[in-house]
């Protein structure tokens, strides 16, 4: 059952090597592409919208957002092959091919490889009754690429919002969730089976009761035999 997510619009990034705190945090926002959670296969596939031929091409998940001089422009793109971005219900993801990320301003340009690893569910519910959880995906970009501008002002803009150049890698958190299935809302991942703990164990013995039959051949075998035990005390 392919899953599709009604919004993914949060990509954060956390400058490696820098504790995990909202001062440090690089929110990548403006994109309406979607992520779809393949259930049959349990594949993810990101910006599922743009790549519409099966295992052909690249899927480009990106957006674009305002940075004070300009307009920023991201993007994620990732192999259109069935098995390449796969995840069990346990937590984690494997890749068959790494993807790569994007980010440009004007002449300015960061690139890096992308990859997912892990995906844990994020606490936020959706659905008529809440009863759904949405879905953080993490992950790293590394071996980051920058290519400066001719403009210094709009350089130092760019790296400042980017952190760089002090960040040679980045860890990653996709943001999704309000998974629908057609105009169905479904979860995005299904849960696993429950499991139940131990409480007791009880056996309960059954008596079998003869046929009638059985029960006078049983007395008279009992007859029997205390009469051959009184005659031998006789003698």
């Amino acid at each position: 059952m392919r899953k599709e997510s009604a919004y993914a619009s949060i990509l954060l990034l956390l400058t490696s090597g820098v504790a995990a705190r909202a001062s440090s945090a690089i929110y990548l926002t403006g994109t309406t592409d979607v992520v779809a959670f393949n259930g049959k296969s349990d594949t993810i596939t990101i910006g599922s919208s743009s790549c519409t031929v099966p295992n052909t091409g690249n899927c480009t998940f990106g957006g674009t957002q305002n940075v004070g001089t300009g307009d920023l422009s991201w993007s994620i793109t990732t192999p259109n092959t069935a098995a390449n971005i796969t995840y069990d219900a346990f937590g984690d993801i494997t890749e068959g091919t790494a993807g790569t990320f994007s980010a440009i301003e004007g002449d300015n340009t960061l690139t890096g490889v992308f990859s997912l690893d892990a995906w844990i569910y994020d606490g936020v519910s959706y659905g008529p009754q809440g009863d759904y959880e949405g879905i953080d995906l993490e992950g790293t970009i590394t071996n980051l690429q920058l290519t400066p501008g001719a403009s210094n002002f709009n350089n130092q803009i760019f790296n400042s919002f980017l952190d760089l150049p002090s960040a040679n890698s980045y860890d990653v958190v996709l943001d999704v969730g309000n998974c629908t299935s057609g105009s169905k809302v479904e979860p995005c991942i299904a849960p696993l089976d429950p499991t139940a703990s131990f409480t007791s164990l009880q056996l309960t013995p059954n008596s079998v009761t003869p046929e009638p039959g059985t029960f006078v051949l049983l007395l008279a075998g009992a007859v029997a035999g205390a009469r051959v035990f009184h005659r031998k005390r006789l003698s």
